[in-house]
């Protein structure tokens, strides 16, 4: 049969590898997303539809399932969450549209 390839070890393997969350303060309060590698997969679907609210709400949920929430009740607009992702892409050199292509970006209401 073989060797057995141990995808738990080789994750926990990546993890240390990838270094920090992305940490940003809004209101006063500090939220983090994680790394790429540690995104739930439905993300790459959520951003790839341009339902980038919803995948950024998800993605604050993987480190602290209270941190979605509490993004909400301090009341971002569409600009904000663009920003966020925008950012992190950057960070995580990945390649996302613009703000301006985005859905909901200064020209759409939020």
């Amino acid at each position: 049969m073989g060797e057995v390839y141990d995808l738990d070890a080789a994750k926990a393997a990546q993890r240390e590898a990838l270094g920090e969350p992305f940490v940003f303060s809004f209101r006063g309060a500090k939220f983090a997303l994680p790394p790429s590698s540690e995104w739930p997969v439905e993300v790459s679907a959520m951003l790839a539809e341009g339902n980038v609210q919803k995948a950024v709400f998800t993605l604050l949920a993987v480190l602290d399932e209270d941190s979605a929430r509490n993004f909400v009740a301090a009341g971002p607009t569409m600009g904000h969450v663009n920003l966020i992702i925008e950012e992190a892409a950057r960070r995580e050199n990945m390649d996302f549209p613009t703000s301006s292509s985005l859905p909901g970006s200064a020209s759409s209401p939020t």
